[in-house]
């Protein structure tokens, strides 16, 4: 029994066998086979592939440069790409980089992926994606408006676009009547002006015009008629019970989720409906002031008289449930409508109400900012005009939230 049996008794325990096998090092005595297996084991895990200087969804134009790093940079038998329709081709390689340039004006537009290849000297074979935008050509600017054709507008209206280009607006302007264009300024596509008309006579008639220029040398533009018309419509005190206005400065305020102040009407004005033209009373939106009517049964008594119309504004918070508001006629009869409103974040089709106003984002108690955009909507209920009207009960449903009420004759 001699030193070296401890060595081979070792080796069998605790490694891959090598019979014994040894490499003198100048520190230390180790099988052969573990250099081998240092050198040749790595494996497709081992290997990190990264895109340099592009980013994923990005929009591509033109020619582009493909740039590749992956490491570590040895057993390496390969590395392609492919993009589209194109089958894989080789990629120059550098000392760790690998590169190409594409001219994606041969592509088809559209979303793609670049598909990078990595072949290792063992037949592994490792894929990284990237997602890209290819968009050569160049479409003009679409835009949407709060406004339509003859709509009527009262003191306080906010003219709001959304624009949206497949490369750069270089404008965004309005004017009224033809004067001076003023330049409208936003972010991300969303742009608005508070307008103030109280110069207007009753009834009168103008014109707004929007025009939107990309850098492509597009131009949207289109010329908006509309009647001044302020007198105030008919409107239903509702007994408000919740706060979900906040303001930046504020917006963990009483509820978790608000609406952002910032964006909506003054306190207490008469605006016009942007999907219609009917008028709404905006509630307080002051700090801590109570600006919503939680539908809980709610009975709300009115001046008897003959009305044709309910408008109802609001939203539905966490669902889209269709329930049934009761009106009651003088006449001791009483009738079901229903009562549909969107969810404030999600507009519902089935749910045949329209978006009133529009906000950017809301406000959340995470105090973050940009957060997904909100809306309010309007829900018109017919009446049997032939009778005096005298009362309404709201649904019981704490998930139907009432900014606001009117009628019309």
């Amino acid at each position: 029994f001699v030193w070296w049996t401890l060595l081979d008794w070792y080796t069998i325990l605790t490694g891959v066998q090598t019979m014994g096998l040894v490499s003198m090092d100048k520190k230390m005595i180790k099988p052969a086979f573990f250099e081998v297996q240092r050198l040749y084991s790595r494996t497709a895990r081992d290997y990190t592939i990264k895109f340099l200087g592009l980013m994923n969804n990005q929009k591509l134009r033109g020619p582009v440069n493909l740039d590749v790093l992956v490491v570590p940079a040895d057993h390496i038998r390969s590395v392609s790409y492919s993009l589209g329709d194109l089958d894989f081709r080789p990629l120059s390689r550098g000392e760790e980089r690998y590169q190409a340039r594409i001219d994606t004006a041969r592509l088809k537009d559209g979303r793609s992926s670049f598909l990078v290849r990595l072949e290792l000297d063992n037949g592994e074979v490792l894929y990284q994606k990237l997602d890209v935008l290819i968009d050569n050509i160049d479409d003009p600017p679409v835009v949407s408006l709060n406004l339509q054709q003859d709509k009527i507008l009262m003191k306080n209206f906010e003219l709001k676009v959304n624009a949206a280009d497949d490369g750069t607006l270089t404008l965004v302007q309005y004017r009224i009547d033809g004067l001076e264009p003023v330049r409208l300024s936003g972010q991300d596509g969303y742009y608005r002006q508070r307008l103030d008309f109280s110069a207007f006579q009753d009834n009168s008639r103008h014109t707004i015009e929007v025009m939107v220029k990309d850098d492509g040398k597009h131009t949207f533009s289109t010329n908006i008629r509309f009647v001044y018309d302020n007198t105030p419509g008919i409107r239903i005190d509702l007994p408000y019970d919740l706060d979900r206005i906040a303001w930046k400065e504020n917006k963990q305020d009483e509820y978790f989720w608000g609406f952002p102040a910032e964006e909506l009407p003054d306190s207490r004005t008469w605006i016009v409906c942007d999907g219609c033209n009917a008028k709404l009373f905006f509630p307080d939106k002051k700090d801590k002031a109570n600006n919503v009517m939680v539908s809980l049964g709610n009975y709300i008594r009115i001046k008897p008289d003959h009305y044709s119309v309910l408008n109802i504004w609001g939203y539905s918070y966490w669902g889209n449930v269709v329930n049934d508001l009761k009106v009651y006629y003088q006449d001791g009869t009483e009738e079901k409508l229903e009562l549909k409103l969107s969810e404030w974040t999600t507009p519902n089709p089935q749910c045949e109400d329209h978006r009133a106003y529009y906000c950017s984002q809301h406000y959340e108690t995470s105090g973050k900012d940009g957060m997904p955009s909100t809306s309010f909507y309007h829900s018109r209920l017919l009446l049997n005009s032939k009778k005096k009207l005298k009362a309404i009960e709201f649904p019981n449903d704490s998930h139907k939230h009432i900014l606001a009420a009117g009628l019309e004759k």
